[in-house]
């Protein structure tokens, strides 16, 4: 009983920061919705590391956030959190499986490359948007578009390892 209720008051609390951070940036409808579901995301994420002693989720959220701080600031952008929730979740995958070593950090970041070369292109061909700065089509927007990408294509490969992949990777950790 105890177990749900601490995962009741993450999930709920990573919720209200998720909301006071949409409100607080002007978001309206299905914005507020998302930084919700992100920061309640965040919550939950928090509780698999603190129950499963999974600690490289709370290292890999601590990384994406700073990235991505990094990333706004570099593109002259002041602090706007409405993204960051965002990071800090894909952030908590990654890092999700960080004592599989090497078996799954190189599918990690070769998922993490192609996410990167798919947004670098993106950033030759479209404007974007790092915080309240909207960049236009260059090596600058590329170089970040391609960042941001990355982390994004690694959050969906630790996705796929945990929970397709892991037979393999288990398989691999038993033939060292």
């Amino acid at each position: 009983m105890k177990a749900k209720l601490t995962t009741a008051l993450l999930v709920i609390s990573g919720s209200v920061i998720g909301y006071s951070i949409a409100v607080e940036a002007g978001a309206t409808g299905w914005a507020i919705l998302h930084e919700m579901l992100m920061g309640a995301g965040v919550g939950l994420c928090f509780d698999v590391a603190l129950t499963h002693k999974e600690y490289g989720m709370f290292l890999g959220s601590v990384i994406a956030l700073l990235v991505s701080v990094s990333v706004d600031i570099t593109a002259g952008s002041p602090l706007d959190l409405r993204d960051k929730l965002t990071f800090m979740l894909l952030g908590s995958f990654v890092g999700w499986g960080y004592r599989w070593g090497r078996a799954y950090w190189i599918p990690v970041l070769v998922g993490g490359f192609i996410g990167g070369m798919f947004g670098f292109w993106l950033g030759f061909n479209r404007s974007h948007w790092f915080g309240q700065i909207c960049l236009l089509p260059g090596f600058l927007n590329a170089g970040l578009t391609f960042v941001n990408f990355s982390i994004l294509g690694m959050g969906i490969c630790s996705l796929y390892l945990k929970s397709f992949g892991w037979r393999y990777m288990e398989r691999r950790l038993q033939e060292r």
